[in-house]
């Protein structure tokens, strides 16, 4: 059938009036919410709509990554980021790229861009589990009205930018709680928690404002070691929380535990306690350690560094 014409995903970039300059490559996952939410009317005893319209939009992508450290050194896991565009800086750049027949993709003018000059960027979500596949970081863009372009402009045939390459991979590494670690993991899970609110003007079918409402991180680790039904359920962090990534070495295997080249994430105060314990067939039981972080009025209730060596 003629007028096929495939899209794929590619990479995102970013460029703000306070001078962020951002490029996600490693993308596994993109998808585009519109949240168009419309307004239907049967009025005066019709039984069919007379009327409709669109009430509001709330767009969104959600966006996956294995570009860890690209990430982590230019957002705030606790802050997220908000870009806004100028003349000089286009805001965040999405594409979808097309395919070529009998080939593999399209070269120059082919493509669709979306294009939002306002908006916050909020990470989601960090996880990694055993079997030695990357590490993932999801995050959310969240467009905005500007005062004079729609929340995400679309343009088709339209060149890619930038080049896309993998250059960084990160594993799961150990978690440990107290000073202890935890043994025989299986994969953790970091949610940031940062719950958003949305503010739009008189009238305007996107929202132009945006802040954040709460932060309420939680680190979830799952084990076979059921020895922590004893020593960590409900439990108050006497130390620290520490959830580690190890670097991969392209072409062989990991970056040395002494090299200071490893992500890790610290939490300093919280409640420890395990949630759920789960066994099925001849499989190892499962347990499931919630860690809740609280401020401890001093420092980022989730610190994070990017050159830690794994200790």
């Amino acid at each position: 059938m003629s007028g096929i014409t495939p899209h794929l995903l590619y990479a995102v970039k970013i460029e703000g009036s306070d001078e962020t300059d951002l490029f996600f490559d490693q993308v596994t996952t993109q998808d585009f919410d519109p949240a168009t939410n419309l307004v239907t009317q049967a009025l005066s005893g019709s039984v069919d709509p007379q009327s409709n319209y669109i009430g509001t939009k709330d767009p969104t992508f959600s966006i996956q990554t294995t570009a860890l450290k690209t990430f982590l050194d230019g957002i705030s896991i606790i802050n997220g980021l908000q870009i806004v565009s100028d003349v000089d800086d286009d805001g965040i750049e999405l594409w979808f790229q097309k395919v070529v027949s009998g080939g593999s993709r399209q070269t120059g003018g082919n493509h669709i861009k979306l294009t939002v000059n306002k908006g916050f960027i909020s990470p989601l979500t960090i996880s990694a589990s055993e079997g030695g596949g990357p590490a993932t970081l999801d995050f959310l863009i969240a467009a905005l009205y500007d005062g004079t372009n729609n929340a995400v402009v679309k343009t088709v045939s339209q060149s890619l930018e930038g080049t896309p390459a993998v250059d960084e991979n990160y594993v799961m590494g150990k978690v440990e709680v107290n000073g202890t670690d935890i043994l025989d993991l299986e994969s953790w899970t970091l949610d940031l928690g940062l719950q958003l609110a949305f503010r739009r003007g008189a009238g305007d079918v996107a929202p132009s404002l945006v802040w954040i409402q709460e932060r309420q991180p939680s680190l979830v680790a799952r084990t076979a070691d059921l020895a922590v039904l004893d020593y960590l359920d409900g439990v108050a962090l006497s130390s620290t929380a520490v959830a580690y990534l190890r670097k991969v070495a392209e072409g062989s295997g990991r970056v040395a535990d002494a090299t200071a080249e490893h992500i890790k994430f610290t939490i300093n105060a919280g409640m420890v306690s395990v949630e759920n314990t789960s066994a099925s067939g001849n499989d190892p039981a499962i347990a499931e350690i919630r860690i809740t972080p609280k401020w401890d009025g001093s420092n980022d209730i989730i610190v994070k560094s990017t050159t830690s060596a794994i200790t």
